[in-house]
């Protein structure tokens, strides 16, 4: 949608932080009771259930090899990482091979996890 990149553009531009959508002022202090939008609380992370497979890539110019570990910190146990050298943020549907790399672990993550989730 729109504001997901617009989010995106806000998060690229703005400080170094993970904040939520800038509503603006005064559209911060109806949504959030804010005058900035408040960042996201990744401890909030740790109640995910759902098995989950994180794709980090040495080409990513959006998020750094250091996000990425910080990131994997606020997860609960269970998850499984993949690194693809060559690929960046949006090389999963941008890139010519992904079908060829990327695709067939996604699908063989997908078979194994329980359909209970």
């Amino acid at each position: 949608s729109t504001q997901n990149l617009m989010h995106w553009v806000q998060l690229m531009r703005g400080p170094q932080r993970f904040e939520m959508f800038d509503f603006g002022k005064e559209g911060n202090l109806e949504k959030y009771g804010l005058e900035s939008p408040p960042t996201y609380n990744l401890n909030n992370l740790r109640k995910v259930t759902v098995p989950m497979l994180l794709i980090g890539g040495n080409a990513d110019n959006i998020q750094s090899k250091q996000d990425f570990e910080e990131l994997l910190q606020h997860l609960p146990s269970g998850y499984q990482t993949e690194h693809m050298d060559d690929y960046g943020h949006l090389d999963s549907i941008w890139s010519d091979d992904a079908h060829v790399k990327l695709y067939p672990k996604l699908l063989s993550f997908l078979k194994k996890t329980p359909r209970d989730h």
